[in-house]
């Protein structure tokens, strides 16, 4: 089977290993490239002792870690139930300069998030060239992993100046794309109807010769025969890598080098997705790629200004968005969009067969720690993670339910491919009561619908979920006819240090809230399900509380003094929004604080930084969240771990739920924004611990986009973007929003404000559950 690549006659200029004699590209780069000095790029002379920090990169499609061995792909998954983990595909996108040892020079990297680009650049002792090599996931053609090197004498201005005098520059290449896969069977033989994958094909033309190498195969195992017939696909091209390349005594003052791997399902994707990066000088090929990336930042940003500590929050928070939108699909890209299937706790470019990467799963993380920045950020992505599990997880879910004697759906603790339970077989009693989840992403659709307000979706979609998960819970709960109150019994809460107990405070109003949401969205769907008791029972579901104490105990029979794992009852007063007097708040946090394991996972910290805000301790809020990321996230790449430098293990590495977690205390604490089924609320923004201005730049909400600024003796608000006819209330005052090129901005200093939609009318046909 010859490639249609070969078809493509007009190569001979734009070929994947040519040289192109292009002038200029120091300049070009120093344009395009962020400063390493500002707070979106991290600079470093040496790599950290532990590769495992170095940068994850990735484009919703494809992700890596640098200078790793794996490359990761959207939705592909190797082995049966709770084997199932991420695919690992070898590295051919894995290239490294070999020689620098030898040439004595100084090498410098440098990861900035404002372009996507892992930058490595070598400065030779003797100052006659510099190399700069760039490698990312490219964010427009997201079927490729780019490496490109830009060699630039810096001993001559123009070609003129060339003599054969000059040293002639040889740099060394080695790919390292590690040992074989296990997880797919690569074929080299067969029919074109069983999608043979034959090595070293070559393009030919008149001028040179470029080799393209292709695999392709399947996944060994499925993740379950009953929702998985066949085993996934999977194609991967990429060009021959020399031993070296040279720069002669008598040739130009600068040349670029392009190396390209594509991956997907389908052979003919990743071939089109070739051809068409081949198509693009390299420039070109960069330069739609920063484009992309440069279009995000310009929509979206978070802003801090401040004293010298400042800068590493600002970095955090930068490296937060950066990582995990490197994992969510692209806006704009080459080919048809790819369905996305989930984002797991340690996102795309992490995977495999270990346990600490979560393997890849969709967990509970999804909805709780990481969907409020990522809705707030752009309501697509909001909308393509609940997708995951309206279509991919729906079936499995529905079946789960009915396997364990229960209506509705309910949601597995882990998913993957099918949507099926793939909880490692280690841990049966996690997988079995960890049923918050199914409330949990209840909780993620009523955020959704508050942020945007789409019928259409909720009719689709949103509906789909909603109604069957409170018919769920509506199952689950249990009349107790002694205390006349609903029960739910053996469960595990998020704090998972207690497994198997009995009305888990946070569980039970996840629940409730599920219920009450069940009920609204069946009046706004008019829906005709039986749904008449939803919110009878969640207005009677039991939640544990001591009188004497003024607390919630975490589940019925809590003593105080117990050790727990992580944030559970304190979630309830944030991101749940659960009403409740001060009092109880306060004892709630004091009570946790106090029993909460000192080496926990990050985000519990990010959350208790929320709850004091909103009781007004801000020095209190000040030590939590500095708690929340100072010994969670390594430099030099500000990558995530998920347990604190105080403990010997790491946990999870590139831990987008710490990072998820720790932008909620930004956004939704210091920020104080919070999203309601019928409004925004802004409460009370403040400025972050060392900070003198603080701007959160292009928040979605109903179709607008809002700049709040903070800043020591103001909080104004504007709407550079117009969507549904908004009001805003500022204390007692009500205005309409005129937004646009000249927006009015809004002074909120010390007021209480709301954002609400004009005109309400499907949602003032049916009862707006309160929190």
């Amino acid at each position: 089977m010859e490639l249609k690549i070969c078809e493509f006659f007009c190569f001979c200029y734009i070929l994947l290993l040519q040289i192109q004699k292009t002038k200029g590209v120091v300049a070009t780069l120093q344009e395009n490239i962020v400063d390493s000095n500002h707070k979106y790029a991290f600079e470093t002379m040496s790599l950290p002792e532990n590769m495992n920090f170095m940068p994850v990169l990735g484009n919703g499609h494809l992700g890596f870690q640098v200078m790793g061995d794996s490359v990761y792909l959207n939705g592909l998954y190797n082995g049966i139930k709770g084997l199932s983990h991420r695919a690992r595909i070898p590295s051919y996108a894995n290239i490294q300069v070999t020689n620098y040892v030898e040439l004595n020079g100084t090498v410098k990297y440098s990861m900035d998030t404002k372009s996507g680009i892992f930058k490595t650049s070598f400065f030779p002792k003797s100052a006659a060239y510099k190399l700069d090599h760039l490698i990312y996931a490219h964010r427009f053609y997201n079927r490729a992993i780019v490496n490109q090197l830009f060699i630039s004498r810096l001993n001559c201005t123009t070609d003129e100046d060339i003599s054969t005098n000059l040293d002639k520059i040889i740099i060394k290449i080695g790919q390292y794309p590690g040992n074989a896969t296990d997880d797919i069977e690569f074929t080299i033989k067969g029919s074109e109807e069983e999608q043979p994958c034959e090595t070293d094909k070559l393009i030919k033309n008149t001028k040179k010769e470029l080799t393209i190498k292709r695999i392709c195969g399947n996944t060994k195992t499925v993740e379950d025969p009953i929702y998985q017939e066949d085993p996934s696909n999977c194609c991967v091209l990429w060009n021959h890598v020399p031993e070296e390349i040279t720069l002669g005594p008598t040739e130009k003052t600068s040349m670029s080098f392009t190396f390209v791997m594509t991956v997907d399902e389908h052979f003919s994707v990743a071939e089109q997705e070739m051809m068409d990066v081949l198509a693009q000088t390299d420039l070109d090929l960069l330069d739609t790629h920063i484009k992309e990336w440069k279009h995000f930042w310009d929509d979206f940003d978070i802003e801090l200004e401040g004293s010298n500590d400042s800068m590493r929050l600002s970095r955090t928070i930068h490296a937060s968005v950066f990582y995990m939108v490197s994992s969510l699909p692209s806006f704009n890209t080459n080919q048809q969009r790819q369905t996305f299937q989930g984002l797991s706790p340690t996102g795309l470019g992490k995977g495999g067969s270990n346990l600490n990467d979560y393997q890849g799963h969709v967990f509970w993380d999804a909805e709780i720690w990481m969907h409020l920045p990522i809705l707030l950020i752009s309501p697509f992505w909001s909308a393509e993670m609940i997708h995951y599990r309206a279509l991919k997880a729906f079936p499995a879910a529905s079946d789960y339910a009915k396997e364990t004697g229960y209506s509705g759906i309910r949601f597995p603790w882990e998913s993957a491919f099918t949507g099926r339970e793939v909880t490692q077989p280690c841990c049966p009693l996690v997988a079995a009561n960890q049923q918050h989840v199914t409330a949990d992403i209840s909780h993620a659709l009523r955020l959704h619908l508050g942020a945007t307000r789409d019928i259409h979706w909720l009719k689709r979609e949103g509906c789909k979920l909603a109604i069957p998960i409170a018919q769920f819970w509506a199952s689950r709960a249990k009349f107790n006819s002694t205390t006349n109150k609903y029960d739910i019994r053996n469960v595990m809460g998020p704090d998972e240090d207690h497994e198997n107990v009995d009305n888990n405070f946070y569980t039970n109003i996840a629940a409730k809230q599920s219920l009450q949401f069940g009920d609204f969205t069946a009046c706004v769907c008019s829906d005709d399900s039986d749904h008449g008791n939803w919110t009878y029972i969640a207005d009677n579901i039991a939640l544990p509380y001591d009188s004497i104490l003024n607390y919630h105990p975490q589940f019925e029979g809590y003593q105080p003094g117990t050790q727990i794992k992580q944030a559970d009852v304190i979630l309830v007063g944030y991101p749940l929004q659960y009403t409740m007097s001060k009092s109880t708040r306060q004892n709630d946090l004091a009570m946790y604080e106090n029993v909460t394991r000192p080496t926990g996972p990050a985000m519990t910290w990010a959350m208790h930084a929320i709850n004091h805000l909103d009781l007004g301790d801000h020095d209190k809020a000040a030590d939590m969240l500095a708690r929340s990321y100072r010994n969670n996230v390594m430099e030099p790449f500000f990558i995530w771990r998920e347990y604190s430098i105080e403990r010997n293990e790491t946990g999870a590495v590139n831990f987008l739920t710490g990072a998820g977690g720790f932008l909620q205390a930004i956004l939704s604490g210091y920020g104080g924004i919070r999203i309601h089924l019928d409004r925004l609320v802004l409460q009370t923004p403040s400025l972050p611990p060392g900070t003198r201005h603080f701007r959160m730049k292009g928040i979605h909400f109903l179709g607008a986009r809002l700049n709040i600024a903070i800043s020591v003796m103001s909080v104004q608000v504007e709407f550079t973007k117009c969507g549904q006819d908004l009001i805003i209330v500022i204390g007692a005052s009500q205005q309409d929003v005129i937004c646009g090129v000249h927006p009015r901005v809004y002074d909120i200093t010390k007021q209480y404000a709301e954002i609400r939609p004009k005109n309400s009318i499907q949602f003032d046909l049916c009862r707006i559950p309160s929190t």
